[in-house]
């Protein structure tokens, strides 16, 4: 019986890390938003990944914005450039 629930726990475990991101947006529906929070409860793994989402969203609030009035369009253009992607269509 205990495969059954390791099996549950892990089908958890991936929907909760899919949504963590829109979990600290407040992007989730109240049910889901209950889901989420009552596994990282129960969750130790899932709480520390969602902690260190959310120490690093934090860090990256912080980070000032860059000098010389760059747009989100030449930061996004410079990245892309770096990792070899075509702009988009």
């Amino acid at each position: 019986m205990s495969g059954f629930f390791e099996r549950v726990r892990f089908c958890e475990c991936r929907w909760a890390q899919g949504h963590m991101s829109d979990y600290l947006d407040g992007e989730l529906a109240a049910s889901r938003r209950s889901r989420m929070q009552r596994h990282v409860k129960e969750c130790p793994k899932c709480r520390h990944v969602l902690a260190t989402l959310r120490g690093m969203v934090g860090a990256l609030h912080r980070v000032p914005p860059p000098v010389g009035g760059a747009g989100g369009r030449q930061i996004a253009a410079s990245v892309r450039r770096r990792l070899g992607e075509p702009p988009p269509s």
